[in-house]
């Protein structure tokens, strides 16, 4: 319901720089997603870059299917 495929790149982040943003991502490799990657710097850093952001409800995602599996090897 989230819009996010296994085959998708997934970015994650939080706003403390790295505090639970490693956990999203161990959690997403371990569940089958294979292309995951954690922001350097989270949030903070992003936004001390000056880089683009968006406020206010998000735009209700198109469905995608994510079968989770757990991951060997």
């Amino acid at each position: 319901a989230l819009g996010i495929a296994a085959t998708d790149r997934i970015v994650v982040y939080d706003s403390q720089g790295l505090f639970s943003a490693a956990r999203v991502w161990w959690t997403f490799r371990l569940m089958g997603a294979e292309d995951v990657r954690v922001l350097d710097g989270g949030l903070p850093k992003w936004r001390a870059e000056g880089r683009p952001l968006a406020s206010g409800p998000a735009e209700p995602p198109t469905p995608a299917l994510f079968t989770p599996g757990r991951r060997h090897g």
